[in-house]
């Protein structure tokens, strides 16, 4: 397929209703809900079993997404849709497996996981369709010996809506 210089001209001009159309999108992508959680201080973990991950510190959270008290993200009323999570996590050990996941409690599915033989980092993103009102955790597991998990710029869990639902 060709285009004629009067095609190319008439699809590519610039427009206030294209403009106008962006700057909608724009808005849209900054006011997604969206946080950001991290671990500042050391947690005990037990060998054989996973643990439940309890962030110390929200850096952000614009729609009171992580509940501090229960230690669990909750997705808010009326945006549900296709969220994008990042985590990570540093152990004190380098020489045991590790896993990190982060499961919906709701419908008991592991969203994202990773795992390595040894070492002492995992870092995990996915994407995930989810409802309003989904409760989310991260875990954290190791197989054997005396670990914990420690603070560090890889202990943190980021969300943040990206899409309606499909």
């Amino acid at each position: 397929m060709s285009y004629t210089k009067t095609n190319w001209a008439t699809d590519d001009v610039i427009t206030e209703a294209k403009l106008d159309n962006l700057e909608t999108q724009y808005d849209d992508a900054m006011t997604q809900p969206r946080c950001r959680v991290r671990l500042s201080s050391s947690q005990s973990a037990t060998a054989g079993a996973n643990t439940h991950v309890q962030f110390q510190t929200v850096e952000y959270d614009s729609h009171t997404i992580y509940d501090t008290v229960n230690d669990k993200f909750v997705i808010p009323t009326g945006k549900g849709g296709i969220w994008a999570f990042s985590l990570g996590m540093k152990w004190l050990d380098t020489t045991a497996e590790k896993q990190l996941f982060i499961q919906n409690i709701t419908t008991a599915r592991n969203l994202a996981k990773i795992s390595i033989p040894s070492g002492i980092s995992l870092m995990c993103s996915g994407e995930a369709e989810l409802a309003a009102g989904d409760e989310l955790k991260v875990l954290a597991y190791y197989a054997s010996g005396s670990n914990s998990l420690q603070p560090d710029h890889y202990a943190v869990c980021s969300m943040r809506r990206v899409a309606n639902s499909v």
